[in-house]
């Protein structure tokens, strides 16, 4: 009897074995239907998100719209960084990024990389969309990074301060110089213009010929690199005199002695002048300005305000000068500038004179933070500055202030007791911020040459 059980156990579990392996290989028969349309992409910025999430550059000031240079609004738009306000000239291994994108068209992502690394770019294979995630890392590191998660074949080759990324098949040893030709659209800037500024960098080229609506360049990757960047900063109507008739494309020289001509484009860059300048295939301390007149004076001056004997050795976090912005509400910058070199104290202020309100302190970390302090101050209509005097100590100056106070018609508001602005030694000042009749108070205790 209990054999007879057994038997019909096992046999219903053959059975019920029989109807499961049906079941799963006609579930493996049936293909759902296709609906005729792709699943959707979501929306992806031209380089980076406007805010929040997105590649992050610390030590990058950002201007307002309504500060951005006149002459690239074109490529303003397409890159925001998020800083700290400041600007100083970094070393470049020193710059950290975090990334955080989803399905981003990995060629804008690894040329955005690129660009804060100060290197150029050329990207070689299919378009690929990537997802990737990195927090504070180097630019290099976040190329990994991103290659990697995009498709594990893909790689670089570095060469000085050109990335040539493209299938590890393709990017050998010998690729690099081998010709590549692309094929680019032009707006203003001729063939010949091109080929002009070419040949006046010393850039090798095989090939640099006329297309149907722009120009075809055949060159070796990292010659390439150069002309197309010569394309993306030149071709712009505010490049050129009477580029609706006979395009006349303005070039300045400017030769730097301290800083090389890559670190004044990083510089220009934060400065919020993306295409008014290009540095030298031949000569590192050599780059060209272009543009209107107000951004060729802003290069200029940003020229004479970094590039000094203080910069040409970089310490580990970066130069010893640096810029700290202030947006001017009610003063003319031309005013503010004036009012601060003219005081009695080694302030140094950048007016960029392209037209935008905002002026920076320039020095070290003490003196620029005490600037813009007093910059705030004196962004009110009718208000002046007037050093008073200077101690070693800085409650000699508080008790200076007290006695003014008393003696006057002015007020403990009116009066600012700096921080120390000494170099090797202590040194605090006396300022007073008042109109020019309350300022006369206060001359005969005016102890400063």
């Amino acid at each position: 009897m209990m054999k007879r059980w057994i038997s019909i156990i096992l046999a219903g579990v053959l059975l019920a074995l029989c109807l499961l392996c049906g079941a799963l290989a006609a579930s493996e028969d049936e293909v759902p239907e296709s609906t005729g349309e792709e699943e959707p992409l979501s929306a992806y910025p031209a380089l980076a998100p406007p805010s929040g999430a997105g590649l992050v550059q610390r030590n990058a000031y950002v201007p307002a719209p309504e500060e951005r240079s006149l002459s690239a609004e074109e490529l303003l738009g397409s890159v925001t960084y998020l800083s700290d306000a400041v600007v100083k000239l970094m070393p470049e291994t020193h710059e950290f990024i975090s990334l955080d994108y989803q399905n981003t068209d990995l060629r804008e992502l690894v040329a955005l990389i690129g660009k804060v690394d100060g290197k150029h770019v050329l990207y070689f294979g299919d378009p690929v969309r990537v997802t990737v995630k990195a927090n504070v890392v180097t630019p290099m590191k976040a190329l990994d990074l991103t290659l990697e998660a995009a498709d594990p074949d893909l790689t670089y080759v570095l060469m000085d301060d050109v990335i040539v990324v493209g299938p590890s098949s393709l990017v050998t040893n010998t690729f690099p110089y081998t010709d590549v030709v692309v094929t680019k659209r032009l707006n203003y800037l001729t063939v010949e213009a091109l080929k002009t500024t070419a040949e006046l960098q010393g850039i090798p080229y095989t090939a640099i010929e006329p297309t149907e609506n722009g120009v075809s360049i055949t060159a070796p990757p990292y010659e390439l690199t150069y002309l197309l960047s010569l394309v993306e900063a030149l071709d712009l109507k505010e490049n050129f005199i009477n580029a609706d008739t006979a395009p006349e494309l303005i070039l300045e020289r400017l030769e730097l002695k301290y800083i090389t001509g890559k670190q004044f484009l990083s510089l220009a860059e934060k400065f919020g002048v993306r295409a008014g300048v290009v540095d030298d295939y031949s000569n590192k301390h050599l780059v060209y300005l272009t543009g209107p007149d107000a951004t060729i004076t802003a290069l200029r001056r940003t020229a004479a305000s970094f590039d000094v004997e203080a910069c040409a050795k970089l310490s580990p976090t970066g130069s010893a000068i640096q810029a700290q912005p202030y947006h001017l509400k009610t003063a003319a910058p031309a005013d503010m500038k004036t009012m601060l070199e003219s005081c009695g104290i080694a302030f140094n202020v950048l007016d960029m004179g392209d037209g935008r309100s905002t002026v920076y302190a320039l020095g070290g970390q003490a003196e620029t933070a005490q600037a813009v302090a007093l910059m705030e101050r004196l962004d009110a209509e009718g208000m002046r500055l007037l050093v008073i005097g200077s101690g070693a100590e800085s409650k000699d100056m508080t008790w200076l202030r007290d006695v003014i106070v008393k003696e006057t018609d002015l007020q403990k508001k009116n009066f600012v007791v700096t921080s120390n602005l000494g170099y090797g030694e202590n040194r605090y000042y006396l300022c007073c911020i008042a109109g020019e009749e309350e300022l006369a108070q206060a001359q005969p205790y005016v102890s400063l040459p």
